[in-house]
């Protein structure tokens, strides 16, 4: 079984400025996110037979051509409960919705559980925060022309993302 999620995947400069951010915002305690880790989760898929992820492959591939997605990551959130800081958007796009929401119907129709809250692109940037903080920075503009298919590999310092496919958002 694999762990898995469809996710997007920054570009060199958007993950820079999101390492560089994490690290101003970084308290005792705290764990900033691997740079390499990095992305905007779409669907979380959890643990995946080769089966399932092999089907689930070939229905990505079917999708009909989505819009390239660009989301203004204007905003930094806590949320208590994960212990996370993580960017967020004050109006997010509505092509990245379309795309999550796209990929949770064609995840659902292979009657997989996924997650039922309403979606909401964010970047985590802190792992075991304990408090929010707040900095002023600028927007972080998160652009994609493309959706992945990742895994999340142990490692001996927690976990490492692998990219396994891709897909282009061509419009």
């Amino acid at each position: 079984m694999k762990r898995l999620f469809f996710a997007l995947w920054p570009d060199a400069a958007v993950r820079s400025q999101c390492e560089e951010l994490a690290r101003r915002l970084l308290k005792a305690g705290d764990r900033s996110v691997n740079p390499g880790n990095l992305h905007v989760t779409l669907v979380f898929l959890g643990a995946v037979d080769d089966a399932l992820e092999s089907a689930m492959v070939r229905a990505a591939d079917e999708m009909k051509k989505l819009e390239p997605v660009t989301i203004h990551f204007d905003e930094l959130s806590f949320w208590r409960k994960p212990g996370i800081i993580c960017l967020t958007s004050s109006h997010p796009d509505d092509k990245s919705m379309i795309l999550a929401e796209h990929l949770s119907t064609m995840v659902s129709s292979f009657d997989y559980p996924i997650d039922e809250r309403s979606y909401r692109p964010h970047v985590t940037l802190i792992r075991k925060a304990k408090q929010s903080v707040q900095t002023k920075f600028d927007p972080i503009i998160w652009h994609s022309n493309s959706f992945c298919l990742v895994e999340s590999c142990s490692a001996p310092g927690g976990v490492d993302y692998r990219v396994i496919q891709q897909w282009p958002l061509l419009g």
